[in-house]
């Protein structure tokens, strides 16, 4: 079953990107229930889809689907920012 929400998440594999994808589960699951699916990029294993995408900081989250597309870089730690950035929340 396809999800309504599409995020990319471009971060370096190591512990700090693990704590910042536990934290953005937690987020969006208190939002978006099970409507949702991540796909987490390393940058340094995909250098051209993230040079395609623009991608020059890190952590960067994406919101691919619904359009439009949105961007959020940072730690993700204010809950109301990140919702708000990413427009699932006024």
């Amino acid at each position: 079953m396809s999800k309504d929400y599409v995020f990319r998440l471009y971060a370096v594999d190591n512990n700090e990107s693990k704590e910042l994808l536990a934290r953005l589960k937690g987020i969006l699951a208190e939002e978006l229930k099970d409507n949702y699916e991540i796909e987490v990029v390393n940058p340094l294993s995909d250098n051209v889809r993230s040079e395609n995408e623009a991608i020059f900081i890190l952590p960067v989250l994406i919101k691919v689907s619904p359009s439009p597309s949105r961007r959020v870089i940072g730690d993700l730690s204010d809950k109301d920012k990140v919702l708000s950035e990413l427009g699932i929340r006024a």
